[in-house]
């Protein structure tokens, strides 16, 4: 039975991760240094930069360059290499966005499973997504293949699964600012000029769902309903 996860910002995070994991593995070998990029292992793909936004990208990279220091010689650390961080901080969204539930309703959390009292939370949380290569072309073809994955109909939006009490359901996180983002261009300081870093600043908005206990009967006007456990 799989643990109980609701409200918790770490699903949130792990959820989106894996979305863009997803278009990081449709990308095409276009560049030689794409060739080699797809074949290495996902978490030397993409590095989930731990509880901040990538404000010092320089650090980001010297850190990224010791733990690949392979060869003694940290300066090939092997690129390209995508980057995501979010910030510490979360925020209520705005009401013109939606609405949290402050009230607890009783819901039923998927198709099968009984009624349960549920508060949600409408949030928003700042993410930043790094493509980083030696090659103008390299670090383009990643953008605007990551773009095109985010385009896509179907990817507009991105699943959250949670799970309570045996039970298991999802919410949708969706993007504030659209899904064509533009990337902001980074300079790397001490006089790099082999390196091409592009930035996206991207705010996703989710539904944080606070699960209570199961219900067993249901006041609806004057009639009791008994909910089968």
């Amino acid at each position: 039975m799989s643990t109980n996860n609701t409200g918790r910002q770490d699903v949130v995070k792990e959820a989106f991760v894996r979305y863009i994991m997803a278009g990081v593995d449709e990308m095409l070998p276009i560049t030689p240094a794409l060739q080699k990029f797809i074949t290495k292992p996902r978490s030397s793909r993409l590095r989930v930069c731990p509880s901040r936004m990538v404000d010092d990208v320089q650090d980001m990279l010297n850190t990224y360059r010791r733990s690949s220091d392979a060869n003694g010689k940290a300066i090939d650390s092997p690129l390209p290499v995508m980057f995501i961080a979010f910030a510490k901080e979360t925020s209520p969204i705005p009401t013109d966005r939606g609405r949290s539930v402050a009230d607890v309703q009783n819901v039923n959390l998927n198709n099968t499973s009984g009624f349960y009292q549920v508060r949600m939370q409408h949030k928003s949380w700042r993410c930043q997504l790094v493509f980083v290569a030696h090659e103008h072309e390299t670090a383009t073809g990643m953008t605007d293949q990551m773009r095109l994955y985010m385009q896509r109909f179907k990817n507009h939006r991105w699943q959250i699964p949670w799970h309570h009490d045996g039970e298991e359901f999802e919410t949708t996180g969706t993007f504030e600012d659209g899904f064509e983002p533009m990337e902001s261009v980074i300079d790397v300081d001490g006089g790099r000029k082999n390196i091409t870093i592009f930035a996206w600043d991207l705010t996703l908005n989710y539904v944080l769902p606070f699960v209570g206990d199961a219900v067993t009967a249901i006041q609806t006007g004057d009639v009791n309903i008994q909910v089968n456990p």
